[in-house]
């Protein structure tokens, strides 16, 4: 029921201090995180899917490493940063989307604190690409704006779009029917990532001609100070050509040419 949804756990628990925070993919993952928190020395807090768990990140020799976020597939036109089950999502809509040949490259970060700096920073500033961060929370505290927040401390600045739960109170209902209503299904992450890839191309392309425009008019702008930069050399040479003309015609009579006659251009040349 809507009471105990917890779209708001990491959130709560990323502000507690020393606490880490991991939000695992699957059956997989647990079950290589389990000791790996038991050997760590500090409170840890851990989602976990209630249920039959699948297993998805096997396939990829995934290797589950506290504090680290693993780069599961790579493409060229957008990087999507999840956690927890939105990484199983984030890999379908990818396979998807291959299919109408937008190539999506897929970062799972497990641990939501401490977040893996290095690696998010790496993918994230290959220039080209879209990142989205897909999170099965709100949109208020969790992964996407810890992203946000290092990517904007450390001056990257790709286009950046966040997928996640509304800053509201969540319906009850079948997960499924929940999941389609809130944007977070397979149909509905590779629709919002195709529809956000499109919409950052008009968005580059619309930047792209204001920045040919822009450099047009430098161009004349550039022009227009050499013309007027030129100019006194110029009206100093048409007056020196004008004296010196003056100067060679002073005294030069031109006959008269009677009436009727034709007036010579040159030796044997007259108008008819």
């Amino acid at each position: 029921g809507p009471s105990h949804q917890a779209a708001e756990d990491l959130a709560l628990f990323r502000a507690m201090p020393n606490m880490t925070v991991i939000d695992p993919c699957d059956a997989h993952e647990i079950e290589q995180l389990v000791p790996a928190i038991a050997a760590h020395h500090g409170p840890v807090y851990m989602r976990l899917l209630r249920g039959q768990v699948p297993v998805v990140l096997d396939e990829y020799d995934y290797k589950f490493e506290l504090g680290k976020a693993k780069l599961i597939r790579d493409g060229k036109d957008a990087l999507v940063i999840s956690s927890g089950i939105m990484t199983m999502r984030a890999l379908e809509a990818a396979q998807t989307l291959k299919d109408e040949s937008v190539d999506i490259a897929v970062l799972h970060v497990p641990t939501i604190k401490p977040l893996d700096t290095e690696t998010i920073l790496r993918e994230a500033g290959k220039s080209g690409r879209l990142v989205v961060v897909a999170e099965n929370h709100t949109t208020i505290g969790g992964l996407g704006e810890a992203v946000a927040a290092l990517l904007m401390r450390s001056g990257v600045h790709p286009p950046f779009r966040q997928i996640a739960l509304p800053d509201e109170f969540l319906d009850a209902g079948a997960l499924p029917t929940l999941h389609d209503r809130y944007g977070i299904s397979t149909a509905e992450v590779a629709r919002q990532i195709k529809l956000l890839r499109n919409q950052g191309m008009i968005e580059r392309y619309k930047n792209e001609v204001v920045g040919l425009n822009n450099r047009i008019s430098d161009v004349h702008s550039a022009v227009g100070r050499v013309q007027l930069a030129k100019l006194p050399g110029w009206t100093k040479s048409r007056q020196e050509n004008a004296a010196h003309f003056d100067a060679n015609l002073r005294g030069v009579t031109v006959p008269p040419v009677a009436a009727g006659a034709d007036r010579p251009l040159g030796p044997d040349i007259h108008v008819a």
